[in-house]
């Protein structure tokens, strides 16, 4: 058998393909009703859920260690309230913390989760400052210090914003108030 695009496929490939195609399409039943405007699968294919053997050795641990591990948060948030960004490192007093854990709050760390994160598509250039925001770029400044200047980065391509506009809907939908921009450079 020779591997080939749907376009190069023989009569008789492509009628095995549409046939493989069916059957998933089947398996793979989307239901834009459950949580609109989002698109979400019916049914997990049994053949993609967890085996019994799997949950069997794995969730009894689990379950385990992150009940140990919340006990352990909650009672040290008794005496010192997570009211920090340092608490962030306090959620990890029995379980192992994330290997990014000494670098998260790092410029470096900050840029990869934009651009290799959940949604890097939001990620734009400022080559001017957006009139859709209700502070200026000296605003920013005033905040930032004078570690950083915002004016000569902004005209040289160094600030980039994350457009959330398009979640907007999700947020009215939970209740709360609008996204606020994310600027960093």
């Amino acid at each position: 058998m020779s591997v080939s695009l749907p376009q190069h496929d023989s009569p008789e490939n492509q009628a095995k393909r549409q046939a493989w195609l069916g059957q998933n399409r089947k398996k793979y039943e989307f239901d834009p009703e459950y949580l609109p405007p989002l698109t979400v699968l019916k049914d997990v294919p049994s053949n993609e859920s967890f085996s019994a053997r799997y949950l069997a050795e794995r969730v009894p641990n689990t379950v385990a260690e992150l009940s140990a591990n919340s006990l352990a948060v909650r009672v040290r948030s008794l005496w010192d309230p997570l009211d920090e960004l340092q608490d962030f490192e306090d959620f990890y007093p029995t379980l192992k913390p994330p290997s990014v854990m000494p670098s998260y709050q790092t410029d470096e760390s900050f840029a990869e989760q934009r651009l290799s994160g959940a949604n890097p598509m939001v990620i734009r250039r400022l080559t001017a400052w957006p009139d859709s925001v209700n502070f200026s770029v000296a605003d920013v400044q005033t905040a930032y210090g004078q570690s950083l200047n915002l004016q000569q980065a902004l005209a040289e391509g160094h600030l980039f914003v994350t457009d959330y506009r398009s979640l907007s809907l999700l947020v009215r939908l939970a209740n709360y108030p609008p996204p606020i921009p994310c600027i960093c450079c």
